[in-house]
């Protein structure tokens, strides 16, 4: 049995030093009167943490601890205004310095109109900012809000904040436009001019008589402006009539024009993700409109366009390429030959009398049921029989029933029959854009 004995004098605030004769170990215990103040301390943690004295709870100095992260900030020590909370401790803080890296939490008592300033325990007042540095603007805190603040020497940064804006930043709203970076091009347009209404990359459409080519990321317009329509059903809005949405771009380098459904605004010139918040009007109830070109008319260039639902700009996120693509498939989807006789479906046998029907399955449902148009095309049984019309066409979601008429080989002979290119590049178009 280990057994402590003091050494004849008491150390420093009566702490003894002692030895265990079993191990020749050397330690210390505290004395009476030190016992007394480190119970008298871990009661009044418990205490300040906010938990009922108990005699036989033995994990109340764990549960204070992990609860309050050893700070205490009763809800009647927040105060001052909105814009100035003061903050009030116990144990107090001394200085700025011991406040370094110590996580502070409290509730806010009003909103946060904006710029906003901390002072803990009557210690000159430090700016709040979100983590990046950046000041807090009105709506980035609620009354009731729980948030933790961490004071790096220069600032007292937000850790975490329940509120609607940071949960923007954290969470970006979807992109309503489809081919934002223009990144798609079916119809391999190689850039220059468009008349009014014509596509060119996936989506977009000439406005007014147009001239423009992307490089890269980034959308050239020498001449006209361009032109998407969205489907609110389709986002799963019954519709965006008297609804706050924000258009922004990257890098414009002339102030735009922006037309919205029924409004209207300016994004400014400059670096970075530029945007313009507008309400659409009541009538604004159907598919929605978005036109972009240079302010006053001529050459523009800017990148990555967004329109989101909300007040504000958030990041550019692209959807997966898979993803873009199959939403750009919804309404236009281009199926070119790589090679001669290509094969692009099987008809399977059929009597020949010149009608030849096969069911093309789509990449996705489209939109509505498409125009069909083709070039170089042939069925071919022995040998190619050209297209000669479309008879009728039918949309079963993936499934595009077609019936073409071609001359007929040996009529009444049933023949296993295919549709196929007859060179490469051959082509069939399905369009149901709007």
């Amino acid at each position: 049995m280990k057994r402590w004995e003091p050494i004849a004098f008491p150390g420093p605030g009566g702490v003894h030093r002692n030895f265990n004769e079993s191990t020749g170990e050397s330690g210390s215990r505290p004395d009476g009167r030190g016992y007394q103040q480190v119970i008298d301390e871990l009661s009044s943690l418990s205490a300040k943490a906010g938990l009922a004295a108990s005699e036989v709870d033995s994990l109340q100095i764990l549960k204070a601890t992990r609860g309050q992260y050893l700070n205490f900030a009763a809800p009647a020590a927040v105060a001052g205004s909105a814009a100035a909370i003061t903050l009030a401790f116990d144990p107090s803080y001394a200085s700025l310095a011991a406040l370094i890296a110590v996580p502070l939490r409290f509730t806010l008592e009003a909103d946060i109109p904006g710029a906003a300033t901390i002072a803990v325990d009557g210690l000159a007042a430090v700016d709040l900012t979100w983590p990046d540095g950046t000041v807090l603007a009105p709506g980035d805190g609620k009354a009731g809000s729980l948030i933790e603040v961490s004071y790096d020497g220069t600032a007292f940064r937000l850790r975490f904040c329940l509120s609607p804006t940071q949960v923007r930043a954290l969470v970006t709203n979807p992109n309503l436009l489809i081919n934002g970076d223009f990144q798609i091009n079916q119809r391999a347009f190689a850039g220059g001019a468009l008349a009014n209404g014509v596509y060119g990359y996936d989506r977009w459409k000439a406005d007014g008589a147009s001239n423009l080519a992307v490089a890269g990321y980034t959308l050239n317009i020498a001449t006209g402006g361009v032109h998407q329509i969205v489907e609110p059903g389709f986002w799963g809005y019954g519709s965006f009539a008297s609804t706050k949405m924000t258009v922004s771009v990257e890098d414009p380098s002339q102030d735009l024009t922006i037309a919205l459904g029924s409004v209207g605004g300016t994004i400014a010139a400059g670096a970075g993700r530029r945007s313009v918040t507008l309400t659409t009007g009541a009538g604004d109830n159907g598919n929605l409109s978005l036109k972009i070109a240079r302010s006053g008319g001529g050459a523009v260039s800017f990148g990555r366009v967004k329109l989101e639902v909300g007040g504000a700009a958030t990041a550019w996120r692209a959807r997966p390429a898979w993803q873009e693509a199959s939403l750009a498939y919804r309404y236009f989807w281009k199926f070119i030959a790589p090679y001669a006789d290509a094969r692009l479906c099987d008809a399977g046998s059929l009597q020949d009398s010149g009608l030849f029907t096969v069911n093309l399955y789509l990449p996705t449902e489209m939109r509505a049921t498409p125009s069909v148009s083709w070039a170089n095309l042939s069925r071919k049984v022995s040998s190619n029989s050209p297209l000669l019309s479309l008879s009728s066409l039918a949309l079963h979601k993936h499934s595009l029933a077609l019936a073409f008429t071609s001359a007929a080989l040996a009529a009444g002979t049933v023949y296993p029959a295919a549709l196929v290119s007859t060179v490469t590049g051959g082509h069939l178009t399905v369009d149901a854009e709007l």
